[in-house]
């Protein structure tokens, strides 16, 4: 059995789901402590860890793979460039 579906089954859906909100807030907070001028590295990184910890759990919960997430992403990111070369704001060069 995976990490992920343990989890869900020790724990239930509903409160990994909690569990995954507060992981995101707790992010939410030191990035935005790092906008106000008070950035901590090691708290940035412990948060994201944990985020990156919730992450495939809400994928099984809601039964999707990074197969589903991957071409959204790409798109977004597509997308994203696109604007920023309509803007002027980048070169022609790809990474």
């Amino acid at each position: 059995m995976s990490y992920e579906k343990e989890v869900i089954e020790y724990y239930g859906a509903e409160h990994q789901l909690i569990v995954a909100i507060e992981e995101l807030s707790e992010l939410t907070k030191e990035l935005t402590k790092a906008l106000r001028g008070n950035p901590s590295r090691d708290r940035i990184i412990e948060e994201t860890g944990d985020v990156q910890v919730v992450i495939p759990q809400i994928m099984e919960i809601f039964g999707f793979t990074l197969n589903d997430t991957f071409p959204v992403m790409l798109a977004k990111q597509e997308r994203t460039r696109g604007i920023m070369h309509a803007e002027g704001e980048t070169d022609d060069q790809t990474d």
